[in-house]
């Protein structure tokens, strides 16, 4: 779930000339991207696909939340790709 979401930003933000190398710039990127689409569930969609990074080291999600995220991060894939093209 971190890989898909993680990628689409790193497309977006390559072809608007944006840093994207860490995590830092990542969440950057989505904040940027939610207000040049006017969409501001970016953000809150791309924490849920923070949440599955750092349960890959730590192993804290429980079921419920792991469905839960997982439907905000497929939406969130959703909506990145038709704005990367």
């Amino acid at each position: 779930m971190w890989g898909a979401a993680s990628h689409f930003v790193m497309v977006a933000a390559q072809q608007r000339g944006w840093e994207f190398g860490d995590h830092r710039s990542l969440k950057a990127a989505v904040q940027r991207l939610a207000q040049e689409s006017g969409d501001e569930s970016l953000s809150g969609d791309f924490i849920a696909a923070d949440h599955f990074h750092a349960d890959l080291y730590h192993k804290f999600m429980q079921d419920y939340e792991i469905d839960d995220d997982r439907l905000m991060v497929r939406r969130f894939v959703e909506r990145m790709q038709a704005l990367v093209g």
